[in-house]
């Protein structure tokens, strides 16, 4: 069966989510509705919403997932060591020291991996291209991602079809574009001037000589660990487009927002969690709006039977004196006031219930706002994306930084690892907002010591050095060397309690030699001692080596 009958085939099963994702983004961005003719450079008609919460939520919520995803202060993997991998490679040798050596080496050379992978992400333009992956993918619910060694591509949902198995995973998808001919390689080129013949010379070229739809087959053979794909044109596989990839390395990504049983497609945030709200608040707001515009409007009636006509009235200029008495002419009001009240009301608890859906920061307006109320909420908006993060990280961040390393690995620009020693592990995301749990959760306990017991209770039932660890675990920070090890705090407490002693002892046998009644038996001792503790101060000096 060929790609293009694939397709025409699977359009019943995705026309649903099509439908369901237009009423979407005619309520929040309008023009990320999809489309099921993928003509390049369409222009379809969009009508704007009444309500711009929408557009701003989803906004806000594009970008916090953007931040989370690929953030550009901080490494969000970690290429860590398999503990069992380990102990496996590393059994039968008797040289331990040898041993963690080795991995402390081999440890530093996975983190200038990192840094190596993470440099080339920074210097590609795949973020803002994943930025508008994750805006389909809000409104939608479904898009397709493609990183090839150019850069990262997004194909919306009007432009391809998609089958998962049962278990969610995908295992075949179909792209359809529309092409400019003379875009497309010779041998497409020829396959197509075949099939409708030679374009003809002149200003009345045809739609069919200049465009050409090219279809995109992708296969997931799990049960080898491999995907396949290759591009077709009028019923006939193109030359020199077959590719094949580990399934871990694929470069084809389908995402979805959410995981549904036994569905090829997923609803978007806004469908599952706002859409009733966003419809209510634009009629309403579509309602406040007419009646405001018809409130702005000025216009005055006359009596019938007044001194004054309307032509006289409205041809006065501004200041004119004209004969009329006070109540020939009046304003005509709409006297809608209260109802409208009652609808900007309704349209206020629609608006607070969306802010709070799409993770907009709302503080509470006033004058002893603290800090800590403000990072409070802004941990409870991190804890709400939760579900968010954990479908994309598995999904989306797991895959592209398997691909990223292939593709640098390919080019020469990094060595090759060992899939079953090292792997990748997410550091941001849905792990940043555990580790903010946790800091959080640390912090409110040792306030909570301090305030019952006091600060002395502190070093009394708590290892602070571990709880530092702790702390500085869950604020990510990037390297731990800084803080002192519980052998070095115990070698640094030694040293002071040995120089505290050696003062006290020194400080008695002063006031011995001094006393003017002492006992000259014990001035001798007193001295003896003294040049003991003399000669034990010149033996711990290091020694300067003669030339």
């Amino acid at each position: 069966m060929t790609a293009e009958k694939l397709y025409d085939d699977l359009l019943i099963d995705r026309g649903y989510w099509i439908s369901r994702g237009k009423q979407a983004a005619a309520l929040t961005i309008p023009y990320l509705a999809p489309e099921e003719d993928p003509t390049p450079n369409a222009t379809p008609d969009l009508s704007l919403p009444w309500n711009g919460v929408g557009q701003q939520g989803i906004t806000n919520l594009g970008s916090r997932l953007l931040m989370a995803l690929l953030p550009p202060t901080e490494p969000f993997f970690r290429l860590t060591i398999d503990e069992i991998e380990m102990a496996r490679v590393t059994a039968g040798r008797e040289d331990k020291d040898q041993v963690a050596k080795e991995r402390a080496e081999f440890d530093k050379a996975l983190n200038v991996i990192e840094r190596s992978t993470l440099k080339a992400i920074e210097h590609s333009n795949d973020r803002p291209v994943l930025h508008e992956g994750l805006l389909q993918l809000l409104v939608i619910g479904n898009v397709l991602a493609y990183r090839p060694k150019e850069g990262l591509r997004m194909y919306g949902l009007g432009r391809y079809v998609l089958k998962r198995e049962p278990s969610g995973r995908p295992s075949l998808a179909v792209i359809c574009e529309q092409l400019a001919v003379k875009s497309l390689p010779d041998a497409a080129q020829k396959i197509h001037e075949a099939h409708v013949g030679p374009p003809d010379d002149g200003p009345g070229l045809g739609s069919q000589h200049r465009l050409a739809k090219v279809y995109t087959l992708i296969e997931w053979d799990w049960k080898k660990g491999r995907v396949e794909w290759h591009q077709e044109l009028h019923g006939q596989e193109i030359p020199d487009t077959d590719g094949h990839s580990p399934i871990d390395e694929s470069p084809w990504i389908p995402l979805r927002m959410y995981h549904l049983d036994g569905q090829d497609y997923s609803p978007g945030f806004v469908e599952a969690a706002c859409m009733a709200d966003l419809h209510t608040g634009d009629v309403l707001s579509q309602a406040i709006a007419e009646g405001a515009l018809i409130s702005a409007r000025c216009i005055f009636g006359v009596k019938p039977n007044s001194q004054v006509t309307p032509k006289q009235f409205t041809d006065a200029a501004n200041g004119a004196a004209i004969s009329a008495m006070p109540d020939d002419v009046f304003p005509i009001q709409v006297g809608k006031s209260a109802d409208l009240a009652v609808a900007a009301q309704a349209e206020q608890r629609i608006t607070a219930r969306l802010s709070q859906a799409m993770m907009l920061q709302n503080f509470r307006d006033s004058e002893r706002t603290t800090a800590s109320e403000v990072r409070l909420q802004a941990l409870q908006l991190e804890n709400a994306l939760g579900s968010l993060y954990s479908i994309l990280v598995t999904e989306f961040q797991h895959p592209y930084v398997r691909r990223m390393i292939a593709l640098l690995t390919r080019e020469g620009q990094l060595p090759a690892l060992d899939k079953k020693l090292v792997k990748p592990v997410v550091s941001v995301g849905l792990a940043a907002v555990g580790r903010g749990n946790d800091l959080e959760r640390i912090a409110q306990f040792v306030d909570l010591l301090v305030k019952l017991l006091g600060p002395e209770a502190v070093p009394q039932f708590l290892k602070v050095n571990r709880l530092v660890t702790q702390m500085a675990t869950a604020s990510n920070l990037p390297n731990l060397d800084a803080i002192k090890t519980e052998e070095e705090l115990q070698a640094e407490q030694q040293r002071a309690e040995e120089m505290a002693r050696e003062q006290q002892e020194r400080e008695a046998a002063i006031a011995a030699m001094n006393a003017p009644a002492a006992d000259p038996a014990k001035q001798a001792q007193a001295a003896q001692a003294m040049q003991q503790m003399a000669a034990a101060a010149d033996t711990e000096q290091p020694t300067t080596p003669t030339p």
